[in-house]
């Protein structure tokens, strides 16, 4: 999740619970507050109810709101604010009303008065009131949101835009990694260390770089002259000890002759040294292959099977391709059994490669590791080349062991 999301969704979540929060809380305020109103409304009736009495001695009674009788004072009321049900006079339907009674002292006489309010009034006031509020809450929250929201990406969009420089940076590309200065002085020091470890690593990268093409290039030329010398030394008459010796010694130089050609391969394809890409048709290179092996396959008595469904195209180097073809197709001569089977299938987003042979204790994750090696005696580079190869095609690469038959699939990368 981005992080921006994250906070946007954080904040979102934080206003809805206090948005919750503060509606409860109003309700019940301000419901507090209109019936504090209306007790105080009902004792300023009371007010009004006595003085009329006073001054015309008229008992007022208006069913259900108000009502005055004569009492004597021994009469004593516990509580006077309660809630009761009365029900009207027109029909038998119960009403909640708030009632408010006292015994007042007029003219030397004590009077019970007795008023009431509906609580129905309240009621409709107090919803009328929490939906206005409610409404009022969730407006300005929602604009706070919004506004905090395009306030958040707009701050958070020079990051964003180093964020994306630094991504699609690329040692190999002669181009500057080009940070946007920010008001914020926490990402202006970020970047600053970004840019200083960046020049650090491009350094290192390239010294590193023509070190491996140097040394890589360097030992090849020695390389060769050693097997050239121990070659004219073979032709010569040497006794038999001697002669096992300069052999040994001869494949042991061819074999770190071609494992010093694999990794300065590597080393290339790595540095992308590989760009003219034009669209190569597996088909075609495929049948010059197979041909080109074809002495090998002969000798090992291998039978070849290849079904074309469709041609699979890809947009690569053609040298590259070449070597991985090569690769595929001699690995599985090599790894097969006497008069084993070769199936290659051709599709239009699949190529496949299988072959017969012995288990191997490797799976799709350690097989493409450079020095993967079985019994057989191989450098363990050829499919470490094929994936890498691969990745610098904008292919994937997959082995299988299925039905004792080792399969290599290369597919276009989605």
């Amino acid at each position: 999740m981005k992080f921006l999301t994250k906070v946007n969704r954080t904040y979102f979540i934080l206003l809805i619970a206090m948005f919750f929060l503060i509606s409860v809380i109003s309700y019940f305020v301000i419901r507090k507050i209109i019936e504090d109103e209306a007790k105080e409304n009902l004792t300023e009736r009371v007010a009004v109810i006595e003085k009329r009495i006073r001054e015309s001695g008229i008992l007022p009674d208006i069913y259900p709101i108000v009502k005055a009788r004569k009492v004597v004072r021994t009469e004593n009321i516990a509580k006077p604010f309660a809630t009761v049900f009365i029900s009207h006079e027109t029909n038998d339907e119960y009403q909640k009303y708030i009632e408010y009674r006292t015994i007042s002292k007029i003219n030397g006489n004590y009077y019970l008065i007795t008023v009431r309010q509906s609580v129905v009034e309240n009621k409709e006031l107090l919803l009328t009131i929490a939906i206005s509020l409610f409404l009022i809450l969730l407006l300005t929250f929602t604009i706070t949101y919004f506004l905090s929201k395009g306030l958040t990406r707009k701050l958070w969009s020079d990051f964003e835009f180093n964020l994306t420089q630094i991504e699609d940076f690329d040692f190999n590309k002669k181009e500057k990694l080009l940070l946007r200065n920010t008001s914020i002085e926490e990402f202006n020091r970020l970047n600053s260390v970004v840019m200083k470890l960046t020049e650090k690593l491009e350094k290192d990268y390239h010294n590193l770089k023509e070190f491996s093409e140097n040394a890589s290039h360097e030992l090849q030329t020695p390389l060769s002259v050693i097997s050239l010398h121990l070659e004219e030394i073979l032709q010569e008459d040497l006794p038999r000890n001697i002669s096992e010796k300069v052999y040994s010694a001869y494949q042991s130089v061819k074999k770190l002759s071609k494992i010093n050609q694999g990794l300065l391969l590597l080393t290339k394809i790595d540095n992308r040294q590989f760009t003219e890409n034009e669209s190569l048709s597996f088909m075609e290179i495929l049948r010059n292959k197979i041909e080109e092996l074809n002495p090998l396959v002969q000798s090992r008595q291998i039978t070849v099977e290849t079904k074309i469904i469709d041609d699979f195209v890809v947009l690569a180097n053609s040298q590259l391709i070449d070597i991985l073809l090569n690769n595929l197709l001699s690995n599985a001569i090599i790894h097969n059994l006497k008069n084993g089977f070769i199936t290659i299938k051709l599709q239009k987003d699949k190529f496949t490669v299988c072959n017969t042979g012995k288990p191997i204790g490797f799976d799709n994750k350690t097989i493409f590791k450079r020095f993967t090696k079985g019994d057989s005696g191989s450098y363990g580079l050829g499919l470490a080349i094929a994936k890498r190869i691969c990745k610098a095609s904008g292919l994937d690469i997959e082995y299988r062991y299925e039905e004792n038959r080792h399969c290599i699939i290369i597919r276009k990368n989605q």
